[in-house]
């Protein structure tokens, strides 16, 4: 039996590791309430980028501006991360709002 601390479903998918299953979660949330708090995004993000899925948090980072919530310091801590873990310096300055470049 897998112990996670937090109660919430897409929690529990994010711990395991079990992203198939969060992946219908997110898919069902966004068919009921297409507008998601930032700390649900945030999960879902974070699980993809446990699993090496960058792409995937990336694009949930676009569905979640375009449905009116921007990314908060956790959100780009979580990206600037996940990119660095994958040598993306282009990337990593995009999710960091930088203009800059290197």
């Amino acid at each position: 039996m897998i112990s996670v601390k937090k109660t919430n479903p897409q929690a529990v998918f994010h711990r395991t590791g079990n992203m198939e299953k969060a992946d219908w979660l997110i898919r069902q949330m966004l068919e009921v309430s297409p507008s998601l708090n930032c700390s649900t995004y945030n999960t879902f993000i974070k699980g993809y980028c446990r699993i090496n899925d960058v792409d995937k948090a990336l694009y949930l980072l676009s569905a979640m501006a375009k449905n009116g919530n921007w990314p908060n310091r956790v959100t780009c801590n979580i990206l600037v991360h996940a990119l660095c873990n994958k040598r993306s310096i282009g990337g990593c300055s995009k999710a960091r709002g930088d203009n800059s470049t290197y």
